[in-house]
């Protein structure tokens, strides 16, 4: 099986394209694998975040990913920034590789993965055709039932009925901003309920 293809414009050879049959499942990647090629669409993208500290300064932004088998936090420092920040698109869908794996912080990420990447001077992203078969949106329904097994202030998807609606309350936070606040609750298929804490609403 050929690992490229090769697009071919007027004035030569334009680069070297990822083929299909290449990229594996993102929940198959870990760290102790060298080489690896993903598909995967991007679900979110954060602006340019800056800092500034007695060790310098820098820039990052991060980009959440998905497949049919999971989803992964991407994250692009300095010179990264600069390089990819303005060509990817929330929504597309992308062959990336060469992406340092590690650990996951949970505590600053609720995507559902041990690990996360950290694209590199190797990394390589280039744009695929749009694919239905990689979701826009990662789901992994519980039951409302089952909500007790969840880990403490761990992040669930639920699907249900709102079975109450409360007014809509408009209130100011310590900040100073204005908030909107709904009280419901949700009933799904397993026969529980749930009133959501903290459920906001923009209007």
């Amino acid at each position: 099986k050929q690992w490229y293809q090769r697009r071919v414009r007027a004035g030569g050879l334009a680069g070297m394209l990822p083929t299909e049959g290449q990229a594996q499942p993102i929940s198959s990647l870990n760290p102790y694998q060298n080489k690896w090629l993903i598909k995967a669409r991007v679900t979110k993208k954060s602006d340019i975040r800056t800092w500034s500290n007695a060790r310098g300064e820098g820039k990052l932004f991060s980009m959440d990913l998905c497949d049919e088998s999971g989803e992964i936090r991407c994250t692009g420092f300095g010179e990264s920034v600069d390089k990819f920040f303005n060509v990817i698109e929330q929504g597309k869908v992308y062959f990336i590789s060469r992406c340092t794996l590690k650990t996951a912080n949970k505590q600053y990420t609720a995507i559902k993965n041990d690990y996360e990447m950290t694209m590199n001077n190797d990394t390589s992203i280039t744009m695929a055709e749009d694919d239905t078969s990689v979701p826009e949106v990662p789901m992994n329904f519980t039951d409302i039932a089952d909500l007790d097994k969840v880990e403490p202030n761990g992040f669930v998807d639920i699907v249900g009925i709102a079975t109450q609606v409360g007014d809509v309350q408009n209130l100011t936070s310590k900040q100073g901003r204005e908030l909107t606040k709904r009280d419901i609750k949700i009933q799904d298929k397993s026969g529980a309920a749930v009133c959501p804490k903290n459920f906001w609403v923009s209007m």
